[in-house]
C-alpha cells in the first residue's frame, strides 16, 4: 500500500529555505520505509 502527503508551506518573511530544511527535516524516519521529495516552486519568489 502507499500513502502520499502533498503538504505546501510558505516561507514566513526574513526565513530562508534553509531554516526551513532545519526545522522540518526528519532524521529518525517513521517506522516504515519511507521516500521524502521536496519540491520548491519555481515561480515563487524567495
Amino acid at each position: 500500500m502507499k500513502a502520499v502527503a502533498i503538504v505546501t508551506r510558505t516561507l514566513k518573511p526574513g526565513k530562508t529555505y534553509a531554516d526551513y530544511r532545519k526545522a522540518w527535516f526528519h532524521s529518525n524516519g517513521f517506522g516504515v520505509p519511507t521516500t521524502m521529495y521536496t519540491v520548491v516552486n519555481a515561480f515563487t519568489q524567495l
